[in-house]
C-alpha cells in the first residue's frame, strides 16, 4: 500500500511540474505492482496440476522458461516442450485455459488506473513497461 501511495504522489507531483513547464508529454508506468499485481498462486496451481509437479519443480521450470525466452524462444513453445519432457499431453485448448488463469489472477489497482486515465484525458501518453513474457503481455493487452 505504501508503494502505491508513493507512486501515486510521485505521479501527481510529476504531472504538476510537467503542466507548469509543459515540456513533458509522457508518463511511463510499470505494470507489476503499479498497474496491477498477479495472484501467482493461481497460475502455479494450474501449472503444477497440469504437469503433476511440486513447487520446487515449478520453480526450476520457470527458470528454464525465462532462460528460453531470454534466448529468443517463446513461452508457448517452452510449455509445449516441457509437456513432452514430462510425458504430458496438453489437452485441446490448454493455452486458452492458461490465458484465462492469467487473466483471473491479475488484480488491478483502481487508483492507478484512474490516474492513468486522468493523464490520458489531459493529453499525456502513458506507456507501460514490464518484464513479463510476450505471452503474458498479450493477455494484458487483451484486457
Amino acid at each position: 500500500m505504501l508503494k502505491k501511495i508513493f507512486i501515486t504522489l510521485s505521479c501527481l507531483i510529476f504531472t504538476t511540474v510537467a503542466t507548469a513547464e509543459s515540456s513533458v508529454s509522457h508518463v511511463t508506468f510499470d505494470f507489476g505492482g503499479v498497474i496491477a499485481k498477479a495472484d501467482t498462486a493461481k497460475m502455479a496451481d494450474f501449472l503444477m496440476n497440469t504437469f503433476s509437479i511440486n513447487r520446487d519443480e515449478l520453480s526450476r521450470a520457470f527458470k528454464e522458461m525465462q532462460e528460453c525466452v531470454s534466448m529468443g524462444g517463446s513461452e508457448k513453445e517452452f510449455w509445449k516442450k516441457y509437456a513432452q519432457t514430462k510425458q504430458v499431453i496438453l489437452p485441446e485448448g490448454w493455452f486458452e485455459q492458461f490465458r484465462e488463469v492469467i487473466k483471473e489472477s491479475l488484480i488491478e489497482f483502481p487508483e492507478t488506473i484512474a490516474l492513468v486515465k486522468s493523464l490520458q484525458d489531459r493529453g499525456y501518453k502513458t506507456p507501460m513497461l514490464s518484464d513479463v513474457t510476450q505471452y503474458q503481455m498479450e493477455v494484458v493487452r487483451s484486457m
